[in-house]
């Protein structure tokens, strides 16, 4: 009973380890590698611009600071992520306070209740969770995209049909999403990281620049670098090198704003986002890689182990008693309770059984047969 329950058990339990593992690449990872839903990142860049200065027409430069705030909104879902996205870029001096007009500083950049530079806020941006592509027309989206703007796909690449891979990327300045092309690997405090680059041509956005009326802005950026992480698509930099322009109604330009150093994620906001990248690595590697393989190795050990043990050949101390004796093999026997390690033939057992009994019915033997017999 124990011999044939044994096999089918191994069988069972390595079919069901099987099955557990297409069950965790098929349901289950499509349903747990997604963003997010609630989610809060600060982000904070530093660079170095040439900036105008509206009364005197003249340019001076400025360590410009570059805050980019992305928080999670309730009208999330299962299948999309909602969150409310503030870019603020104001100058810094030296210590990393605020520059006011006059040389004066300020702990924040909001001075009565005033932002002390610009902004761009009450944006709010709907992606989809799995693919990370924007999301158009979602209630209270305001940026109206389909390109990327909080992540990449899981499994980015860095390849497509031979050609290094272009994903079309958000930039929040212009309103507009221009592609970003992989232009190689490298590491980042150890996590292996994607960098993906484009430039922006000069363009007209057709909104007015500042408080200038009858205006528009002129954009333009030298370099865009992102580096993502493959895994996850999860974005641990942006390094970006804009310029923005007047442009009057004659359509001559003035620059306003040029970065020529460009704006670079903080060192303790890299270390932020690298960490928060690596545990999503690990668990998107635990869900798709790890987990199925290990059931999948333990469901076919089992599987095999199942199949091979009833196969095994009985051991020669397993044979029955009832077949020793044969092909003139000797062994032990037992004769009425009495052990013996010599060698008896069963036809000798049975001669000694018969020559016992004869000597207990001989009256001539007496009562000392008996005691010899052993009986």
């Amino acid at each position: 009973m124990n011999r044939r329950l044994g096999p089918a058990l191994l069988v069972g339990a390595g079919v069901f380890c099987l099955v557990l593992s297409l069950l965790v690449l098929t349901v289950a990872k499509p349903r747990l590698l997604k963003a997010p839903t609630s989610n809060a990142v600060t982000t904070e860049s530093l660079g170095t611009a040439r900036v105008l200065d509206g009364t005197t027409q003249s340019y001076s430069e400025q360590t410009l600071r570059l805050d980019r705030i992305l928080r999670n909104v309730t009208k999330g879902t299962s299948d999309t992520a909602v969150y409310a996205e503030q870019l603020r870029l104001y100058p810094v001096d030296s210590s990393g306070k605020v520059l006011l007009k006059g040389g004066s500083t300020a702990d924040t950049p909001f001075v009565d209740g005033k932002f002390v530079g610009a902004k761009l806020d009450n944006n709010v941006v709907a992606f989809d969770r799995s693919t990370g592509k924007g999301k158009p027309g979602f209630d209270g989206d305001t940026y109206n995209t389909t390109a990327y703007t909080v992540k990449l796909p899981f499994g980015t690449e860095k390849q497509m049909n031979g050609k290094p891979a272009t994903y079309d990327f958000f930039d929040q300045t212009s309103g507009q999403a221009f592609p970003i092309t992989y232009s190689g690997t490298e590491k980042v405090d150890g996590l292996e990281v994607y960098r993906f680059e484009d430039t922006i041509a000069p363009i007209v956005i057709d909104q007015q620049f500042g408080e200038l009326a009858g205006t528009k802005t002129g954009y333009s950026n030298k370099g865009r670098t992102v580096l993502v992480e493959p895994v996850t698509g999860s974005i641990v930099s942006i390094v970006t090198s804009p310029t923005s322009s007047i442009v009057n109604a004659d359509g001559s330009q003035t620059v306003a704003l040029e970065v020529t150093k460009p704006l670079t994620p903080t060192a303790d906001t890299v270390a932020a986002l690298v960490s928060d990248a690596k545990d999503s690595k690990s668990k998107a590697h635990l869900i798709s890689f790890t987990l199925p393989l290990v059931l999948g190795v333990l469901g076919l050990l089992l599987l095999v182990a199942g199949l091979l043990l009833p196969q095994r050949r009985p051991r020669e101390d397993d044979r029955d008693l009832a077949t020793a004796g044969r092909n003139g093999d000797p062994d032990y026997v037992y004769t009425d309770e009495v052990y013996t390690d010599e060698p008896v033939r069963a036809v000798d057992l049975d001669k000694t059984r018969q020559t016992s009994v004869q000597d207990l019915t001989d009256p001539e033997s007496g009562p000392d047969v008996t005691s010899r017999r052993g009986y």
